[in-house]
């Protein structure tokens, strides 16, 4: 699934997960900055991945590890800094 605002795009599609990216912006994080390459590589295989795009810049990324039925965590949560307090993050967890 896809969704646009404006120049952005979030979509779901996991090929197009830029894994690079994802694990820079997740080191930045005091959550996320002790997890090596090789775990979000898992983590992103294991997961329903949301990707934010500006063209195609990945700018940010979230995922939600769910059962298929009653239960979703969204988690990751993250934007490339100089977007952030637009709004993107709340996007976001409305298009999740």
């Amino acid at each position: 699934m896809e969704w646009r605002k404006d120049d952005y795009l979030i979509t779901d599609d996991v090929s197009r997960v830029q894994l690079d990216v994802v694990h820079r912006l997740l080191a930045a994080t005091y959550w996320g900055d002790r997890r090596p390459r090789e775990i979000i590589e898992r983590m992103v295989a294991g997961s329903i991945c949301f990707s934010l795009y500006l063209g195609s810049a990945q700018i940010g990324f979230g995922r939600a590890v769910t059962d298929s039925a009653t239960f979703t965590w969204v988690a990751d949560i993250v934007v490339e800094p100089e977007f952030r307090g637009i709004g993107l993050g709340q996007w976001f967890i409305e298009s999740d």
